[in-house]
């Protein structure tokens, strides 16, 4: 193996950061299981986890769809310039007089 392979990479700041986070989160509901009872522990959870999620920016499957979207309009746009550019005569085709 070369130096040049992902397993030889050092992980990204936001790997890093992820897994931070989820140590974290982790070590905060071990907390919370050692000292709360379970119906504390569950809201206390729950707020947790959507709190490290929101860290995380996420984002649903929606706004993924709605990009794409977005993105095969711009596509086709491009395409369609481009080939208008194509259609069009070189700087070295002859001028139409018009006579």
């Amino acid at each position: 193996m070369n130096a040049n392979t992902p397993r030889d990479e050092a992980p990204s700041a936001a790997g890093t950061e992820a897994r931070a986070l989820f140590e974290d989160l982790l070590q905060r509901a071990g907390e919370l299981l050692r000292s709360s009872p379970a119906a504390d522990l569950e809201r206390n959870l729950r707020a947790l986890l959507a709190q490290g999620f929101e860290r995380l920016d996420l984002v649903s499957r929606d706004e993924i769809e709605q990009s794409l979207e977005l993105i095969a309009a711009l596509h086709r746009r491009v395409d369609a310039l481009e080939e208008r550019l194509r259609a069009r005569p070189g700087p070295d085709a002859e001028p139409n007089s018009g006579r």
